[in-house]
């Protein structure tokens, strides 16, 4: 923890003092009453062996199921506890133990009255912290529970607080402030195979996807009809682009429960990211027929169709999908693409400015531009919006490719050359580039032929 996050969490401490404070006076009440006759120092630490041995067992009978035995454990180990603290009530290891037992015998209030007062003579104390941490929570008192629970969960072996606190951060979707309380969970807690559906969605939710996948897979072993955890799953798969295992994942759910749309048209959007519009296109229609004004089904099913080279029904359809939605950049980009094929070059254009005047920061669109300024014969102003697409996105090679083309119609061969060699070192596999660094090395090895310079004409054209 750094000094200022170390400050903060003082600061929250003693921000919940107040309301803390008053949980406690609540149900403090009176003081303790007078002492016992006094035990000796054998004694006492002998009674706090019994206690926790009566304790321990206590926990492992309740594990097993057998809640009588247990009962009797406890009772035994609430009577050793308490016959110390009516001889020296200040004894707080004997406070300690008997507040775990009024915890395991949900008995909150009565925790809250017995270590309030410990907590107020002594704020730094874990132990304490720990107790009347998870009393304040279960008895509903979170506001100044949580800030003794974050105190307390970085120390080895308090998984329950780690747990409580993994679970309420869970519910308020706070994902960065609750996963670390969910890891420290699970690696106190391995064999407890539920919690890692609840670590799988914090790995989900903070966009760790293959500890996700990892967690999840772990949990649908032990549970593999549990349809959130099979979603998540499917959906961190998708993020991955590991895009078969999650198309499985996907049909599977669609047949088994076909009448939940979403998961149709969470089948279809991994259709569309495989290049399977024909695949694609029915499950989103199945989807829109019952979720009618739903944007981005509306836009994909357009994208397919767009895609499918049925521009007709694509222009009807990106038409149909701005209704409601007329500051969708996507849309008009869309309506770019298909002006474009069909030859209306200033409709193309006039659609790509204001998809770039919505989305001035989307690569794709940027770019769109670039290319639609080239393609109308303006070569050197789709170089300036493809400089900015790459100042945005300087890793992708269809940048590079693009601002090449640019560079070839204004015959700038040198300059042409680098792009091209630029896009074909970010992705070998781009065939375009190829092209183009060919195209280029013939065109200077015929102007250095023209020019009288056969040796350089030769090593150009054989480089081509």
């Amino acid at each position: 923890m750094t000094a200022g996050s170390s400050r903060a969490h003082v600061r929250g401490v003693r921000g919940a003092s107040r309301a803390l404070a008053l949980a406690v006076a609540l149900l403090v009440g009176a003081g303790p009453a007078a002492a016992a006759q006094a035990l000796s120092p054998r004694e006492v630490q002998r009674l706090l062996r019994v206690a926790q041995d009566d304790l321990d067992s206590a926990r492992a009978l309740m594990s097993r199921g057998e809640q009588r035995g247990a009962k009797e454990r406890l009772d035994e180990a609430e009577a050793a506890y308490r016959s110390i603290l009516d001889a020296s009530p200040q004894q707080q290891e004997a406070a300690v133990g008997l507040s775990s037992v009024l915890f395991l015998t949900r008995r909150y209030e009565d925790g809250i009255r017995l270590m309030g007062p410990f907590y107020e003579a002594d704020k730094d104390d874990h132990d304490v912290a720990h107790q009347l941490g998870l009393h304040l929570y279960r008895a509903g008192h979170q506001a100044s529970a949580i800030p003794l629970l974050e105190q307390v969960a970085a120390d080895p072996g308090r998984f329950d607080a780690s747990w409580l606190l993994a679970v309420h951060f869970y519910h308020q979707a706070a994902w960065e402030r609750g996963l670390p309380h969910a890891e420290r969970y699970v690696a106190a807690r391995p064999d407890d195979l539920r919690a890692y559906g609840v670590l799988g969605t914090y790995y989900l939710k903070t966009e760790r996807f293959p500890e996700a996948v990892s967690a999840l897979d772990g949990y649908l072993e032990a549970f593999p009809d549990n349809v959130a955890a099979r979603i998540n799953r499917a959906n961190a798969l998708f993020r991955l682009d590991q895009l078969d295992r999650a198309a499985s994942e996907y049909e599977a759910l669609v047949a088994a429960h076909p009448d939940r749309s979403r998961l149709v048209y969470n089948l279809a959007a991994v259709r569309v990211r495989q290049g399977r519009c024909a695949d694609a296109l029915p499950l989103l229609e199945r989807f829109i027929a019952n979720e009618t004004q739903d944007g981005s089904a509306r836009y994909f099913r357009a994208d397919c169709l767009l895609r499918l080279g049925r521009l007709e029904e694509a222009q009807d359809a990106f038409e149909g999908a701005r209704d409601g939605a007329e500051n969708n950049p996507w849309i008009y980009h869309g309506l770019s693409r298909i002006a474009l094929a069909a030859g209306r070059l200033d409709e193309a254009l006039a659609q790509a400015r204001h998809a770039a005047e919505l989305a001035p920061a989307e690569v794709e669109i940027v770019a769109w531009l670039g290319t639609v300024l080239r393609k109308v014969g303006r070569p050197g102003e789709g170089l300036g919006w493809h400089d900015k697409a790459l100042a945005l996105d300087a890793t992708r090679a269809s940048l590079h490719l693009e601002r090449g083309r640019d560079l070839w119609l204004m015959k700038r061969l040198d300059d042409a050359l680098d792009a091209f060699t630029q896009a074909r070192a970010a992705d070998p596999s781009l065939t375009a580039a190829a092209d183009g660094i060919a195209a280029v090395r013939t065109a200077r090895g015929q102007a250095a032929r023209a020019a009288g310079e056969p040796e350089r004409a030769e090593a150009e054209l054989r480089a081509a």
